[in-house]
């Protein structure tokens, strides 16, 4: 599968019932920190993966 991280591109392995959160955390990214989104619309992190375009992007805040 083929994960856009930012402005990077990765291909990752999938097992099958692998879920969002689950890839974040083979990547080593905090799921508190990142979402997920498959074709353009963000997904829960505990959805199961499907086929799609998968980006992960940071999330920003401040006070």
């Amino acid at each position: 599968m083929e994960v856009s991280i930012g402005s990077k591109k990765r291909t990752v392995d999938v097992r099958d019932g692998e879920t969002y959160e689950d890839l974040l955390l083979s990547l080593n990214l905090n799921p508190e920190e990142y979402i997920v989104i498959v074709d353009g619309k963000p997904v829960p992190l505990e959805s199961e993966i499907k086929e799609g375009e998968t980006k992960i992007l940071k999330v920003v805040s401040g006070g």
